[in-house]
């Protein structure tokens, strides 16, 4: 009911031209980062190729653009925006993607995605993608794959601007993302298979992922 009336506040000051009220100084970085992680970016076989390609379609920028802000005086400022290939509300892109790979130029570990950068930053060495397999639910059994992504949503990242609303589109994004993501891998002819069941603490203590966030 609470997150209903919350909709319906955002829905009624869209409608009537009104503005939504938040601090843009308390938005956190467009792109969450490992300072201190070692960056790989997967190039040398065909089937690190495609998985660049698949990180880069789904997540990466594709482009950017740019505007003139007046900032009174006469004066103006240059605004940046960064795009992605999957639509997200007010671009600002909360869902974060981390993946368990081993290929021959991407050594087995489970890594971050810096979409800013188009690398992998790794966040915990070895080969992690059985270990990603036995907790969705039913666990999966058979070959392993090539590679195993999770996507992880940042509340906080378009909490400060929607609110409560925040979390239905998050759910909306992570959709349209998934579709995204499906959509390139045909076009590469891979096969993905979503699951959307799993273990959320223990997925969330092997990324070292917070809950809270």
């Amino acid at each position: 009911s609470g997150s209903l009336a919350a909709v319906h506040r955002y829905l009624a000051a869209a409608a009537s031209g009104g503005r939504l009220c938040y601090d843009a100084a308390s938005a956190p970085p467009t792109y969450r980062n490992y300072p201190l992680a070692s960056r790989v970016r997967p190039t040398a076989s065909r089937e690190d190729r495609l998985l660049a390609t698949l990180m880069r379609q789904s997540l990466g920028v594709s482009r950017y653009g740019w505007w003139h802000a007046p900032t009174g005086s006469e004066g103006e400022q240059v605004i940046t925006r960064a795009h992605r290939p999957a639509p997200s509300g007010g671009g600002l892109n909360p869902v974060q993607a981390y993946l368990a790979a081993a290929t021959s130029s991407v050594p087995a570990g489970l890594y971050h995605y810096d979409a800013g950068h188009d690398t992998l930053q790794l966040v915990r060495p070895g080969d992690h993608r059985a270990d990603l397999a036995r907790l969705v639910l039913p666990a999966q059994d058979g070959p392993l794959p090539l590679a195993v992504m999770v996507l992880s949503g940042v509340f906080w990242a378009n909490g400060f601007k929607y609110g409560e609303f925040a979390y239905q589109l998050q759910c909306l994004e992570v959709g349209a993302l998934l579709a995204q993501v499906s959509a390139v891998a045909s076009g590469l002819e891979l096969v993905v298979r979503s699951h959307v069941r799993f273990d959320g603490p223990a997925i969330d203590t092997l990324l070292g992922c917070g809950p809270e966030a």
